[in-house]
């Protein structure tokens, strides 16, 4: 059986682009930095270098269908990397491997550091899709892609990171549709997080990887759902409903930086829209009283202005 090779040396990024504290860098792959070869998603450390790059293991995508919004998204594929200098193993696969904010290395552990994020969210949701190749005699079985998110607190004392909380998740479906990584937290870490991890990859390296997965994501952002957040001002954002979950009745909020026409829609989890309003919205604080006709289940809500859109998860019960 081959040996698996699951993460290769990184190519860090060099970039200007700022982004706010407790947010995801990037969480849209709109930021996009010249690395060689290849584009590198900014604020996000990948597998790619200079040996692998040419075979596009993580990439950029601006095709109609392989992003959900704004004008990109990232691919992440699987390749075989074929080492020349080799003299016993000749070739190894390489799951395309994006980290937000942390580093790649070659040595354990594999995938260190991630961005400041001091808040405790119930999820990440965000949107894929995955076209996963049959195992190499797997009996049929497919390859799986793979989600996982850590946040962390520095021990001053102990002189390391504590997780305060894990979530991991293997989306398989075909076509952009929304998905939800729950977060387990640690109940003997009552403290909030200082760091944040999100690692995305295209195949899990539980079994050998097939080449040519590809697990196409965009649209990150944390969820709150058990939680009631505060709306900033001078920020175009979306409070989460309350009550949530809820049957019946519930109210949605949020903020514009001016007066504005702006799109409110509801989709569920298969990404269908079963709801959409347009509404002429005022500068500063707007409300929308809804009252739900929908089944019971999970949907993701979401609001644009054409620049931006924020969405965020919500619960309907019997």
């Amino acid at each position: 059986m081959k040996k698996l090779l699951y993460f290769l040396s990184i190519f860090i990024i060099k970039f200007s682009t700022s982004f706010a504290q407790d947010t995801i860098p990037n969480s849209d792959f709109e930021y996009w930095a010249s690395g060689g070869s290849v584009d590198e998603p900014v604020n996000w450390g990948t597998v790619n270098n200079f040996q692998i790059q040419v075979n596009n293991c993580v990439t950029k995508t601006t095709t109609s269908g392989d992003f959900y919004s704004g004008s990109a998204g990232v691919v992440l594929t699987t390749v075989t990397y074929d080492c020349p200098k080799c003299t016993t193993l000749k070739s190894w696969p390489i799951a395309g491997t994006a980290v937000c904010g942390g580093l790649i290395y070659t040595d354990y552990p594999f995938i260190r550091g991630g961005f400041p994020y001091t808040k405790r969210p119930t999820d990440l949701n965000g949107y894929c899709k995955y076209l996963p190749q049959p195992i190499p005699n797997g009996g049929g079985k497919l390859d799986q892609s793979d989600i996982q998110v850590y946040l962390f607190k520095y021990d001053f004392v102990k002189h390391k990171r504590d997780t305060i909380a894990f979530g991991r998740l293997f989306p398989s479906n075909s076509t952009f549709a929304p998905f939800s990584v729950n977060l387990t937290y640690n109940p003997k870490f009552s403290v909030n997080p200082d760091t944040a991890q999100i690692i995305l990859a295209s195949s899990n390296g539980q079994a050998e990887m097939p080449a040519g997965s590809k697990f196409y994501v965009d649209g990150l952002f944390f969820d709150f759902t058990l939680g009631v957040e505060s709306l900033t001002a001078n920020n175009f954002n979306l409070k989460q409903n309350f009550p949530n979950p809820f049957n019946g009745n519930t109210i949605f909020q949020f903020n514009c930086v001016a007066s504005e026409k702006v799109n409110f829609e509801i989709c569920d989890m298969l990404g269908r829209q079963v709801y959409t309003n347009k509404i002429n919205a005022e500068s500063g604080l707007n409300t929308i009283n809804f009252s739900s006709k929908l089944c019971a289940g999970t949907y993701f809500y979401s609001l644009s202005n054409g620049k931006n859109k924020v969405s965020k998860k919500m619960v309907v019960t019997d």
